[in-house]
């Protein structure tokens, strides 16, 4: 992406004039990003960038606006968000927290346009790992995620009392678990596509 430049010079005399546009001119064209320091940049589709500049690269703090709308505030390393950063979409959606070339990962929380909200690590902008995904009916699923689904053993709680706990294959219960309804009633054993599987059945 190529930047706007911003000013280069400012000029003092009519001399000054004559010798940038003798000598200076060329090389002030060419310079198209900020060398160190802050700065604000309008790139030419349209984004911006505000803040921290090292060497050409967006790197520090800063605050980029892309021309769609959404906005990252947050930590730069090598022109990509690195370290701790917020991001807000333009269907009401945020994420904040670590980010790493450019993507979500590590530690974050992430706060659905529909109302749902997720805690805990992502990989490369995915659901990977350990996390709580609260949906907007009130059921909470707390355990082990794997490409954005419930992958693993984990623990869905439900507004009327009931809770599974057990194996779960891409966001059904698969494999052995335990569930407790709210009357007291229980069933534990094998569990396939989202349905008990006794022995037999």
């Amino acid at each position: 992406m190529k930047i706007v430049s911003a000013t280069c010079y400012r000029f003092s005399s009519i001399a000054s004039v004559v010798a940038l546009l003798v000598f200076a001119a060329p090389a002030c064209m060419a310079q198209k990003t900020p060398l160190f320091g802050q700065a604000e940049h309008h790139y030419e589709n349209g984004d911006v960038y505000n803040g921290d500049w090292v060497n050409h690269i967006r790197e520090g703090t800063g605050t980029y606006t892309w021309a769609t709308g959404e906005v990252y505030t947050g930590h730069w390393q090598n022109n990509h968000p690195n370290g701790q950063g917020e991001k807000r979409w333009l269907d009401g959606q945020t994420y904040q927290g670590e980010w790493l070339n450019g993507k979500m990962n590590g530690k974050g929380v992430l706060h659905y346009a529909n109302g749902a909200v997720y805690k805990g690590d992502m990989v490369n902008d995915v659901r990977s790992g350990s996390g709580v995904y609260t949906f907007t009916d009130g059921n909470v699923y707390q355990g082990q995620f794997s490409n954005n689904k419930f992958n693993g053993s984990g623990v869905m709680t439900f507004p009327s009392g009931s809770v599974y706990k057990g194996d779960w294959v891409d966001d059904k219960k698969e494999g052995m678990g335990v569930f407790t309804w709210a009357n007291g009633k229980v069933y534990s054993g094998a569990w396939k596509n989202d349905k008990p599987a006794p022995a037999g059945k």
